[in-house]
């Protein structure tokens, strides 16, 4: 627990959960740093608790206190007062947090609703409306700044509507594209509406949802056609936020002409930046993790040459685990594409009490259709693979597996060294 001493400055409890004041005093909350025993939002008396969503400033009566977050997700941090000493049974992942703090209250459903929980947000909620863009028929109205976490899944996306409605037939849809490749990751279908309320919340799924495999920055861009266009929330700014120049451009612009979401492109156009960052979100029906503290775990094995078909034995499962990646790399030898002499490798499981390797969760090949070849001495990954949720998870006494199979008579897989990146379940 966090102790809050008389006398002393205002101590600030950020977190999400419930708060309990394990006494002995009385404790006084408020929003912000100026609460005192009378200017306040409430008091808890010893054994009393309170709902905390983001930041709570907190004093004491004459003799002290001690608060803390009880519920899971736990305490995230303690800042000012004179004692900073806290109990907590989790950690509550960064990205958790930027989402609780930034995120619409009305959007954070963990029990989900029919475009999910808020995921991540381009800017603070509660900044939008400082200022806003109208979206030009035909044209992308992009912004960037939220990243998609390993392993997490984007189901919808929305924006918050400014000041001004949308009249007549407004048809509007959102895409998903990668901040650094710029491959559209995923869409929502037009949305056809007479009219698009001022100041209000819009969230649509996309026709697929999209699972990142690994910390995947993102950008989304509004398409919008026909009638007279709604404002979209957004705050004042025209920075661009690498100091050098390089990377995406967070607000802007890009295309123009399309007709509705079937013509946009594969690949996100060139954006031009543009004044006023708006707030746009992505949406999640998938429970968001208690922590992150099982990321960054991985196996490696040395499995030498392969010449001929062949399942190799990663890793004995001794509690669930999620697998994330998988990279594998030849020694100092190059296997080209081919569509008559190649390999194809599965990466999945032998189930417990079974000899037979299934559950396939990704699979890769050097053959020329929908393949790729080995490079000398480069790691040949499965980010760009998409994994089968349904197989992803191992259970005891499960056995993580790679197959390799040969088709024709492709280079052998000399010197192979596999690596499979995986987290706690």
């Amino acid at each position: 627990m966090a102790r809050v001493i008389p006398g002393n400055a205002p101590l600030e409890l950020v977190g999400y959960g419930t708060v309990v004041n394990s006494g002995p005093g009385t404790v006084y909350y408020g929003d912000d740093q100026y609460v005192s025993a009378s200017a306040n939002d409430g008091q808890l008396t010893a054994g009393q608790t309170t709902a905390i969503s983001g930041a709570m400033w907190f004093v004491s009566d004459a003799t002290g206190a001690e608060i803390g977050i009880v519920t899971s997700p736990t305490l995230v941090g303690v800042v000012g007062g004179s004692s900073q000493t806290a109990t907590s049974v989790g950690a509550l992942p960064l990205s958790e947090l930027h989402r609780k703090l930034w995120a619409p209250s009305g959007l954070l459903n963990p029990a989900g609703t029919a475009v999910g929980d808020i995921l991540d947000i381009s800017i603070p909620d509660r900044l939008a409306g400082g200022a806003s863009r109208t979206p030009t028929a035909g044209q992308l109205l992009t912004v960037g700044g939220m990243v998609i976490p390993a392993g997490r899944t984007a189901h919808g996306a929305g924006f918050h509507t400014a000041g001004s409605a949308g009249t007549g037939s407004n048809v509007w849809s959102l895409h998903l594209f990668h901040a650094v490749t710029g491959a559209k990751l995923a869409s929502t279908p037009d949305s056809a509406a007479a009219a698009v309320a001022a100041s209000t919340d819009r969230s649509e799924l996309f026709s697929t949802p999209y699972t990142a495999q690994v910390d995947t920055p993102v950008i989304l861009g509004l398409l919008w056609n026909g009638g007279t266009a709604f404002n979209v929330a957004g705050i004042t700014t025209n920075v661009h936020v690498h100091a050098i120049g390089t990377g995406p451009v967070e607000n802007g612009t890009a295309g123009s002409g399309y007709a509705n979401a079937a013509a946009v492109p594969g690949t996100l156009p060139a954006v031009t930046q543009a004044a006023n960052k708006v707030c746009m979100w992505l949406t999640t029906k998938d429970a968001a993790p208690a922590a992150d503290v099982s990321e960054g775990l991985d196996t490696t094995v040395v499995i030498g040459t392969v010449s001929a078909t062949k399942t190799v034995l990663i890793k004995p499962v001794q509690f669930p685990i999620t697998v994330r990646g998988v990279s594998l790399v030849l020694d100092n030898t190059a296997v080209a594409t081919s569509d008559t002499d190649f390999w194809t490798v599965d990466v999945g499981r032998i189930p417990s009490l079974s000899s037979t390797f299934g559950s396939i969760m990704a699979t890769k090949t050097t053959q020329v259709t929908g393949g790729v070849a080995f490079l000398t001495n480069q790691a040949w990954t499965f980010d760009a693979v998409t994994f089968t949720a349904a197989n992803q998870t191992l259970v005891k006494d499960d056995i993580l597996a790679i197959r390799c199979t040969k088709t024709g008579a492709p280079t052998n897989l000399q010197g192979m060294v596999a690596s499979v990146r995986w987290q706690v379940a």
